[in-house]
């Protein structure tokens, strides 16, 4: 097995996840073979000197590859690409990502421009984002009915087209409609009345559209408001529960989690404010850790105070269960169990250098502070998703938390939202078996060198 040494160590592929030998048979059609080299890789919370072999589109298992490559003189490296030293990172995944570039995915409108919903993903992934969520925040019915589609269609064709070098649609992430605080959503689209009635009849169906959606994976919804029914019927069917935009108690909350709820919507934003004696959603960061799930923050420097953002970290960087402690676990997989995540929350006004006429789904929005807040219309103090892509967030992380590694924060935009959606074996780390999705990085800043999706070079 090939080894690697680090500031920390000494790491194989092995305790990262390899892949076990396949047995050999009839000689296969040659396939180019590419090699990154002169890199730092993320691995398992560290930053490790190494090389990284893909082919097709997967990253390839080292160890079996030179064994393989001892036997057959056609299975060499054919393209070698020198990182110049510079940090090689699995490609980022944003769950939350309402818009960008002009597109907004609860308009279904802009939905239907397929060419620009392509340069749009195209231009997401130039920031590292790889794989993404497409987020549709509270509209009615009628708009549920076309947006809900057109994304499924979208999510599918993300699939069918493996070989596109643009950011993948992984599945639907719907921001209500079952919710208690309105923050930036239409209050009028909130279904407060068939909240809790709504069961094994079907998410997607109750919401207007005339089918369920299986591109659907991720519901945020207020647990205070819902049946218990609901959150389990959801899981049931592969979709993951959030907890967010609610005023539950900390209660409330944790009976929600033990019916299925996994991940927690932007924490600290759009839910019941911390009291000491009523902690509310915000008091699952103090629970024993294995109790905890996972929690999204956005850290565009606006949503929540970067002191507040560390609070955080610090009290889900080190989740393990006292037994696993006892157990005398490794450092690695006392890593691995972290629960932070970072999203964007970006809206169609990301990545714009001058927006005008910007809506999230059906409420005005302007862009205030040389562009880098976005408040609704009506009302400048309520935040309306953000203007900050994810890449920037990570690099925000590293500011605002002194005791976090480049490498944590880099895996708080990818390895975790990757355990988090259960899609950790194909995406978020790179490991053997998974999808080349590489972002290589700046040492000095973080900024983006450039971005492959699948081994294909992003332009």
């Amino acid at each position: 097995m090939a080894t690697t040494t680090t500031s920390e160590g000494s790491t194989t592929l092995s305790d990262v996840g390899a892949c076990k030998p396949q047995e050999t048979g009839t000689a296969q059609k040659r396939v180019q073979t590419t090699r990154f080299t002169n890199a730092w890789i993320v691995l398992a919370g560290k930053l490790v000197q190494a090389d990284l072999f893909v082919r097709e589109g997967i990253i390839l298992d080292a160890a079996k590859h030179f064994w393989q490559a001892s036997c057959d003189k056609s299975n060499t490296q054919d393209v070698v690409i020198d990182c110049e030293d510079h940090i090689l990172a699995p490609g980022f995944i944003d769950i939350q990502l309402n818009g960008a570039y002009g597109v907004d995915f609860s308009d279904p409108q802009h939905l239907r421009d397929a060419a620009k919903v392509e340069e749009t993903c195209r231009s997401i992934a130039l920031h590292g984002v790889t794989s993404f969520y497409p987020t549709v925040v509270t509209v009615d019915k009628p708009t549920y009915s076309q947006v809900m589609p057109l994304l499924h269609d979208l999510c599918v064709g993300a699939k069918e087209q493996r070989k596109s070098a643009v950011a993948e649609m992984l599945g639907i992430h719907c921001e209500g409609p079952f919710i208690a605080v309105s923050g930036a959503h239409c209050d009028d689209c909130i279904n407060r009345d068939d909240a809790g009635k709504v069961s094994s009849m079907g998410y997607t169906v109750s919401i207007g559209c005339s089918a369920n959606v299986t591109s659907l994976k991720i519901v945020t919804l207020a647990p205070e408001s819902v049946s218990t029914q609901l959150i389990q019927s959801l899981v049931a069917s592969g979709v993951r529960v959030s907890a967010g935009h609610s005023n539950a108690t900390l209660e409330q909350t944790e009976q929600a989690i033990g019916n299925g709820v996994s991940m927690v919507t932007h924490m600290f934003n759009a839910m019941k404010a911390f009291s000491h004696r009523s902690p509310g959603c915000i008091g699952l960061l103090g629970l024993a850790p294995d109790r905890q799930p996972f929690v999204s923050v956005i850290a565009d420097g606006h949503h929540v105070h970067p002191c507040v953002v560390n609070m955080a970290w610090k009290c889900l960087k080190t989740t393990l269960p006292a037994s696993a402690r006892k157990d005398g676990l490794t450092s690695q997989t006392h890593w691995h169990a972290c629960k932070f995540m970072l999203i964007s929350d970006a809206i169609s006004a990301a990545g714009l250098s001058r927006a005008q006429a910007i809506k999230v789904g059906c409420m005005e929005v302007r862009i205030t502070d040389n562009g880098t807040r976005a408040v609704l219309k009506t009302d400048s103090s309520v935040l309306a998703g953000s203007v900050t892509m994810l890449d920037q967030c990570v690099r925000n992380l590293l500011q605002f938390c002194p005791d976090c590694t480049i490498a944590q924060a880099i895996e708080a935009a990818s390895t975790i939202p990757a355990r988090a959606m259960g899609v950790e074996k194909q995406k978020g780390q790179l490991i053997p078996g998974a999808d080349a999705d590489l972002v290589l990085m700046d040492r000095n800043n973080l900024s983006i060198v450039k971005v492959w999706k699948r081994g294909v070079l992003v332009t």
